[in-house]
C-alpha cells in the first residue's frame, strides 16, 4: 500500500489498531509505557501534514485500488482534523493514566474494567482518524460504526447503573442512526451506481423530486441522530454526564462531530438539490444554540452543564448550510473556514473543560455547583484551565472560538442573512451566562469538610495543554486556515 511516498499520509489511521492489539495484552501503568506509541502517532500525523502541504491532496481508490468503489482522500482539512485529534487523544491518554492511578489508590471497582479501556480507546482513535479521510458512503459507514461501537463500550465501563443506562441509550440511538443512514446510502447507490462523494456529485440529480430526495432525507436523518442535532439529541446529556471524565472529553470533543463531517460531505455531493433544506438545518442549529444554552443555564450538575454546552456549540456548525446556500462565493468560503475553525477550537476547549471539571469533581468529592464552593483554594490551576477553555467556548478575543465566530459573522453579513448575526450574537451572550454561573459558585466562599484528593501533576498538565491550544488557536489561525481552505475537495459551492 505504501509503495508510493505520498501514500504515507494514510499511515496515522493504521497505527492505533496496531497499538490496540498490544494493549490487549499489556495495558499501560506508567507514562513511559505510552510515550513511544504517542510519539509515533504524532510523527505520523506531522509527516502526513507536511506531505499534503507539499504535494496537495492524495486520493486512494479512485481507479479501483480499493474494493467496492471505496475512496480515501487525505487533504488539507483531514490534515487539520488529524493533528487536532492526535493532540486531544494523546492528552486524554496521559490524563487517563493519572485517573486510573487515583482509582488504584482508592481500590475502587474501576480497576476491574481498566484493562478494557485501553484497547477500546485505541480502536476509537483509529476509527476517528479513518473517518477524516473517508470519501465515500461505505467507508464513512464503516468508520462511523467503529467509532460508535467503541464509544458505546467505553461509556458502559463504569459499574454504575446510570452509566450503563446512558451507554445503552447511546448505543440504541447509534444503531438507529446507522440503519437509517445505511438505507439512504443504499438507495443512492442503486440510483447512481456510485458510492464516492465526488462521483455522486459528478453524476448529478437523477430524480430530485422522488427517490433521491427520500434517500438524502434518510441518510441525513441518520447522521443527525448520531451527531445529536436538535431535536434528535436525547442521548447526549446522559452519555456525557455519567461516563468517565476522559471518555466524556473525547466523546464531546471529537466523536459526536464525526457524523457532522459525513453529513456535510453528503450534502456537498448533492449541493444544488439541497438548497431548499439548508435554511431548515440552519434553524435547527439556532434552536440547538438556544435550547442547549438555556438548559446549561438551569442545570445544577457540573457535567450536565458542560454536556448541554456541547449541544449549543454543535448548533454553530450547522450554520454553514444556510450561509453557503444563499451567500456569495466569498461568503461560502468564509463559512467553510469559520465552521472548521470552530470545529477545531471547540474540540480543544471542550476536551479541556471536561478534564478540568473531572479534576474539580475529584478534588471536592461532589458533582453539583454548590460543591464547587471554595475549590479555588484547592485546585487553582484546574480552575484556571477551565477559565482558559471557557474563553474559546464563549468566543472572546484572542481565542480560536472568537476567530471562528468572526468568520461566521462576516459570512452572514456578506450574504445579507442578518438573522444568523442575531443568532451568533445572542448565543455568545447565553454562553457567557452559563459559564459565568460556574465561576460564580467556584469562587464563592465556602467551608468544605472531608479529605480533599491530591491530584497527579499529569492530570492538570494534560488539561492545561488543550486549554492553551484552544486559546492560542485564535492567534495562529492563519496556519490551519491555509490547510482548511484546500479541503473542499473540488466540490462546487454556489
Amino acid at each position: 500500500m505504501f509503495g508510493s511516498p505520498e501514500l504515507i499520509v494514510f499511515l496515522p489511521p493504521i497505527l492505533p489498531y496496531l497499538w490496540a492489539l498490544w494493549l490487549c495484552f499489556r495495558p499501560p501503568a506508567r507514562l513511559r509505557a505510552v510515550l513511544l506509541p504517542l510519539a509515533a502517532q504524532a510523527v505520523a500525523a506531522l509527516v502526513s501534514v507536511l506531505q499534503i502541504r507539499a504535494g496537495g491532496a492524495v486520493v486512494l481508490g479512485a481507479k479501483g485500488e480499493l474494493p467496492a468503489g471505496m475512496v480515501l482522500r487525505a487533504d488539507g482539512l483531514s490534515a487539520v482534523l488529524t493533528i487536532a485529534g492526535t493532540l486531544i487523544l494523546s492528552v486524554c491518554v496521559i490524563y487517563s493514566l493519572g485517573y486510573f492511578q487515583l482509582h488504584r489508590q482508592w481500590k475502587t471497582k474501576t480497576l476491574r474494567r481498566e484493562r478494557f479501556y485501553w484497547p477500546l480507546l485505541a480502536v476509537l482513535w483509529g476509527g476517528l482518524l479513518f473517518l477524516w479521510i473517508t470519501a465515500d458512503l461505505l467507508s464513512a459507514y464503516l468508520a462511523l460504526e467503529m467509532l460508535g461501537l467503541s464509544a458505546a463500550a467505553l461509556m458502559v465501563l463504569p459499574e454504575r447503573g446510570e452509566a450503563v443506562n446512558a451507554g445503552l441509550r447511546y448505543l440504541f440511538f447509534m444503531l438507529l442512526g446507522s440503519l437509517t443512514y445505511l438505507m439512504g446510502a443504499g438507495i443512492l447507490y442503486a440510483a447512481h451506481g456510485h458510492i464516492g462523494f465526488e462521483a455522486l456529485a459528478a453524476a448529478g440529480a437523477a430524480d430530485a423530486e422522488g427517490v433521491q430526495t427520500a434517500a438524502l432525507a434518510l441518510a441525513s436523518a441518520g447522521l443527525m441522530i448520531k451527531a445529536a442535532v436538535f431535536p434528535l439529541h436525547g442521548w447526549l446529556a446522559g452519555a456525557h454526564s455519567h461516563a468517565w471524565a476522559p471518555v466524556s472529553a473525547i466523546h464531546s470533543a471529537l466523536v459526536v462531530k464525526g457524523s457532522f463531517v459525513v453529513l456535510l460531505r453528503v450534502w456537498m455531493a448533492f449541493w444544488p438539490e439541497m438548497h431548499a433544506a439548508a435554511q431548515f438545518v440552519g434553524w435547527a442549529g439556532a434552536a440547538a444554540i438556544f435550547y442547549g444554552g438555556l438548559m446549561a443555564l438551569y442545570k445544577h450538575q457540573v457535567k450536565q452543564i458542560v454536556a448541554y454546552s456541547t449541544l449549543a456549540q454543535l448548533g454553530y456548525l450547522l450554520l454553514i448550510f444556510p450561509l453557503a446556500a444563499q451567500g456569495t462565493q466569498e461568503a461560502a468560503q468564509l463559512a467553510w473556514q469559520g465552521t472548521w475553525l470552530h470545529f477545531t477550537s471547540h474540540a480543544l476547549a471542550k476536551a479541556a473543560m471536561f478534564l478540568a471539571v473531572g479534576n474539580l469533581m475529584l478534588a471536592m468529592g461532589r458533582a453539583d455547583l454548590e460543591g464547587l464552593a471554595g475549590v479555588d483554594n484547592y485546585l487553582p490551576v484546574s480552575l484556571l484551565i477551565l477559565g482558559f477553555a471557557s474563553l474559546s467556548i464563549i468566543g472572546l478575543p484572542v481565542s480560536g472560538g472568537f476567530t471562528a465566530k468572526w468568520l461566521l459573522l462576516n459570512s452572514a453579513i456578506l450574504s445579507g442573512q442578518w438573522q444568523w448575526v442575531v443568532v451568533l450574537s445572542a448565543g455568545t451572550l447565553l454562553g457567557a451566562a452559563y459559564i459565568f454561573r460556574i465561576f460564580k459558585y467556584a469562587l464563592a466562599a465556602g467551608v468544605q469538610t472531608g479529605e480533599h484528593v491530591h491530584l497527579p501533576v499529569a492530570k492538570e498538565a494534560a488539561a492545561f495543554v488543550l486549554a492553551l491550544a484552544a486559546l492560542l488557536l485564535g492567534l495562529f489561525a492563519k496556519w490551519p486556515l491555509i490547510l482548511i481552505g484546500d479541503g473542499a475537495g473540488g466540490v462546487p459551492w454556489p
